[in-house]
Formats: C-alpha cells, structure tokens, sequence
C-alpha cells in the first residue's frame, strides 16, 4: 500500500476529529467511502493483498505465505486489518490508484537556482561598459579637446552625435553577441530577435546614462568611480521589488534602466524555465507582475530622458572652458527667438596705404589683388598694434590685407 493511497484514503474518508483532546474516532464523515461488510467482499480483499508483489517478497524471505499468515491471525487483528481496506479506493481485482492525468511539461531548475544572482551577473558585465563611455566623455573635457574642435567649427551637438554613433555600432555588435551566445546558451527557447532588441536597447540607455553623469564631472577618474558607484545604486533599487509588487510600482522604477533590466531578465528566466522562452507573441505575457515589453520600451524612454537632460546641464553646469546659461534658459523667449543677423555688404573704396619696401615685408601677389578687385579676399584696414610705453603710446606701422 503507498503512502498516495493512504492519503487518498483519508482525504475521501474525513475522519471524525475533537479538537478538545486532540483524538479521533475512526469514523468517517462520509459514510459512503466504506465498503460494506461481507464475508465475500472480505475474502476479495484478502486474496488481493496476498497478490501483492511487495508482500509476497516479504514472505519469501520469511520463508511462510500469506494463507499460512492469516490463519495465525485472531479475528480481532484480522478486522483490524481489513478495515483500511474497505476504504475508498480499494484495490479491487489489482487496481491501483495513479495521479490524475496532467500534460508534460518541462521545467530546467537551474534558472530557480540561480534567481537571486542572475540579474547582478548582467549588471556587472556593463560596469565596464559604463567605466569606459565616462572616461572617453569626460576626458575629452579634461584635455581640452572639446574646446579645441569648438575652435576648429565643430559644435558641441555634432561632437555630442558622433559620440553617439560611435558607441551605438559598438553596443550593436556587443548585442548581436549576446544574443548569439544566449541562444546556444542561456535563452536557448527565446528569439534571438527578442534578446537582441533587448540587449541593444538597454546598451544605449547606458550610453545615455554615462553621458548625462559625464556633464556633472570634469575628471575622468572621478567620474567614471562615481559612475560606476551611481549604476550598481541604481540596480540596488530592484532588490525592494518583490514577486507580489504592482506592475505600476515596477513600470515606475523602470525610469532607472538597471532596474529594468534587473526586472527584465527575470521575465527571460521565467520563461526560460518552463522551455518556452520569450517570442514576439508573449512579450507581452505578465510575468511576477512584469511584462517583457515594458522593459523595451521603458529602454527606449529612459534613453531620450538622460539624453534630454544631458543636453541641460551641459548648457548650465559651470565649466572651466565656455560660457553656461541660466538654468531656466528653456523656458526664456530669448533663447527659442529666431535671431536673423542682417548681412550688409558695405563697399568702401579701398585706402591706399603705401609700404616701405622692406624685406621684411611680403610682397603682394598679383592673384591676391586681382581677388581684391574681385571681392573676393577679405581686406584688413589700419590693423596696427599699439605698445603702452611711460609718458607716450607707440603705435606701430599700419598694414593692409
């Protein structure tokens, strides 16, 4: 008799039970679930019982049988024997009692396993990441560099952009990586389109992120410690997230992109443990009160957001280098006002300057006067340079071009 059945048969039987000393009587509740006695019925079961491979076993080692058994048997023990027996189920004719019919299913405990450390794992693979954007960023402030394209013509948006792009391609081809690798490895049952767009995504929201902290900082070592600091503080924020947390609770903590992935890869884990995996189809599936397609689109928002903001203190935040605005420019008509600088083209009648002839001086080439008389050269009146000397000023010789 297995420890099932024995179950099986309290449960149908619901025994009588005083809660006041704690005991029961043996009887039923539901009267229905026990057989009623017959010398027949009780022979039945006898002969089943003795049927039993277990039993039979036992016997052999004791060198007796189950009729040799019985007959020793008083029938007081014999009744004690067989009322368990004519309890529901009863092994009639060798039956036996099997769970109820379920679908397969598969499960992979090893993600259960895991579920504590799992998103951490993610979060230290872009520490580096995030070390590596900061330090370029600010560096670049640091050694002036930033400055000198501004004086070369670039502007601070192109500078800004191509920072951007650059580091896009990079965490392109990382994510394209991941996604490989997570196929053959740890989400062999998701898309490998959906672990992509998932990886890509987060990967920009660093490059925003880095970018915005970037402008609060002008030493690189500093600010790629702080970074570094700031990103794992923000993952920290996940772990007060619990399975019985509201979707809204999570979608609005989400506004911190480690946190989305932290929820994220959870989702990924979920449903890589039951071997179905994460398609375009499920993504938006509730998983502990999270949906895989929240993660990618609060990716998206938080991108756009440290972006937006980056560009603010970029503009306010006092620099060595540079002039900083006021930080309700935003909101000033001054700064959105269309400022059309008139171009009035002025025709003087160039003076004539006469010059020595001194060595020291270059000639003027016959092309740069035929530009002049075209318009096409820039002129330089009376440009002189005037010395402050004691008692006079002294100014020196005039030139012109």
């Amino acid at each position: 008799m297995t420890l099932q059945t024995l179950v099986t048969r309290f449960v149908t039987c619901m025994p009588e039970w005083n809660s006041a000393n704690q005991s029961t009587t043996g009887i039923c509740q539901r009267p229905q679930t026990t057989a009623v006695v017959s010398t027949e019925l009780d022979n039945t079961l006898l002969d089943v019982l003795s049927k039993d491979g277990l039993i039979q076993e036992t016997l052999d080692g004791l060198a007796t049988n189950m009729s040799d058994m019985l007959a020793g048997l008083s029938s007081s023990t014999q009744e004690a024997l067989l009322t368990p027996l004519r309890q529901a189920p009863q092994s009639m004719l060798g039956s036996t009692v099997v769970p109820f019919p379920v679908d397969s299913y598969t499960s992979s405990p090893f993600y259960a396993n895991v579920a504590s450390v799992f998103s951490i794992v993610f979060i230290m693979a872009y520490l580096f990441t995030i070390s590596r954007i900061l330090v370029v960023l600010i560096q670049e402030k640091e050694l002036r560099l930033r400055e000198f394209m501004k004086i070369l013509g670039v502007t601070e948006k192109s500078i800004i952009l191509t920072w951007y792009m650059t580091y896009a391609a990079i965490l392109f081809v990382g994510a394209v990586v991941q996604a490989l690798a997570g196929l053959v490895g740890l989400f062999p049952n998701s898309s490998v389109i959906v672990t992509f767009l998932f990886f890509f995504l987060f990967g920009l929201s660093v490059l925003a992120l880095a970018f915005l902290i970037s402008t609060l900082f002008s030493k690189a070592r500093v600010g790629a410690f702080v970074g570094m600091v700031a990103f794992f503080a923000m993952y920290a924020v996940s772990q007060g997230f619990s399975t019985g947390t509201g979707e809204s609770a999570k979608r609005l903590g989400s506004a911190l992109s480690p946190v989305a992935l932290a929820l994220g890869v959870q989702v990924l884990a979920n449903a890589e443990e039951t071997g179905e995996g994460v398609q375009f189809s499920t993504m938006g599936t509730l998983s502990d009160n999270y949906r895989l397609s929240t993660a990618l689109w609060m990716f998206v928002f938080d991108t756009v957001l440290y972006t937006v903001l980056g560009l603010y203190l970029e503009k306010v935040m006092p620099k060595e280098y540079g002039t900083t605005l006021k930080w309700y420019f935003p909101v000033s008509p001054s700064y959105w006002r269309s400022r059309k600088q008139k171009q009035v083209t002025v025709e003087a009648p160039v003076d004539d300057v006469a010059l020595d002839l001194n060595p020291s001086f270059e000639p003027v080439s016959t092309d740069l006067r035929e530009q002049e008389r075209n318009g096409e050269a820039l002129t330089v009146k009376r440009l002189r340079k005037v010395f402050q000397v004691p008692d006079h000023l002294s100014a020196g010789p005039q030139w012109c071009w």
